[in-house]
């Protein structure tokens, strides 16, 4: 059994698709790996046994509890594995890309309540055929910033706020990236 994005529409080939049409527009910005980590984590969540219970993606010989029916997030997952790399702008564009950017505090709650669950998440996609390695190579060598602007100076007042709007504004075209 294949994990579900949608009915019909393997988890594997949508997070793929997303990933290279993120990385493709977030080009324009020199934000290409940002935009292809955004694109693979964005709907990791959906691996979860709730979601795909709810999609009707595995039978279970017991009735279905009111539970199943519920929607329950799945974008906090992604987030969180992003957070745990501190990935600033990648959590944040992962995490509102169905309910619009957070605020920093909030955004930094999730890794508490979803870590464990992303990497459960992110084993079962795992051992999806041809996913063997997915996003670990990605995480483990993930930079923060790009080079851009990462050069940034950061020494007096004024270049410390002028690089928190960049930042700011990164993150921001990085959401665009990914949800357009």
């Amino acid at each position: 059994m294949s994990l579900l994005a949608h009915p019909d529409h393997p988890l594997f080939k949508h997070l793929n698709d997303a990933a290279s049409r993120a990385k493709k527009m977030a080009g324009a910005f020199g934000g290409e790996a940002d935009g292809e980590m955004a694109g693979s984590l964005h709907d990791i969540g959906k691996a979860d046994v709730h979601f795909q219970k709810r999609i009707g993606n595995v039978a279970t010989n017991a009735s279905a509890s009111a539970d199943d029916s519920v929607k329950k997030p799945h974008a906090p997952h992604g987030a969180a594995l992003a957070l745990e790399k501190q990935l600033w702008p990648v959590a944040f564009a992962v995490a509102g890309h169905h309910a619009g950017l957070h605020n920093r505090p909030d955004l930094a709650a999730l890794l508490n309540n979803y870590g464990t669950a992303a990497k459960n998440c992110l084993a079962d996609l795992q051992k999806e055929p041809g996913a063997d390695a997915f996003l670990s190579r990605e995480l483990s060598g993930a930079k923060t910033l790009p080079d851009w602007l990462e050069k940034m100076p950061f020494s007096t007042p004024s270049e410390r706020l002028e690089k928190m709007l960049a930042v700011e504004f990164y993150t921001r075209m990085l959401f665009s990236a990914l949800v357009d």
